[in-house]
């Protein structure tokens, strides 16, 4: 299971977003376009248009989790972090440490997901290649047994 604190926490922006929809009422925050707008000549930022944003990222987010809220606000912030990665945040690469096997595995992100299914597996294949490698071994050993035995006894001869 994905850690959701982690993708927010890693992706300022993303946080920032959710920050701003969940305020109540539709395209009510100003953080994010404050943040990540156009910027001009003088340096600062222009806030773009985003009073469409929140109402298609609501019936997204409706769509998705099968409700009819009417505000972002009404969804957490691990239902818009999830929504997020999987609308924009894959093709766009993002990893982080929470996200475990079962979001892919990335170059870069942490695999700390534990399969017990795996890991019996393994064990399985492991133990059967020492059971081999015993059998072969104790063929080995009756072997020179053998050996030793008749090279005794063609020294007595």
């Amino acid at each position: 299971m994905a850690n959701w604190a982690d993708y927010r926490k890693k992706y300022q922006d993303v946080q920032d977003y959710i920050t701003d929809a969940r305020q109540e009422g539709l395209g009510t925050g100003s953080l994010y376009a404050s943040k990540y707008g156009q910027k001009i000549d003088g340096g600062a930022y222009v806030a773009p248009d985003v009073s469409g944003w929140e109402k298609e990222w609501l019936k997204g987010l409706n769509n998705v989790y099968g409700r009819s809220n009417t505000d972002a606000g009404q969804f957490t912030e691990d239902e818009i972090a999830k929504y997020h990665y999987d609308m924009w945040g894959k093709g766009e690469g993002r990893t982080w440490e929470g996200q475990g096997i079962t979001e892919g595995q990335a170059a870069n992100a942490k695999d700390d997901y534990f399969d017990v299914d795996k890991f019996d597996t393994l064990l399985n294949r492991l133990e059967g290649s020492k059971g081999r490698q015993q059998r072969q071994q104790s063929l080995e050993n009756r072997r020179n047994i053998s050996a030793q035995g008749l090279a005794s006894m063609m020294g007595n001869f």
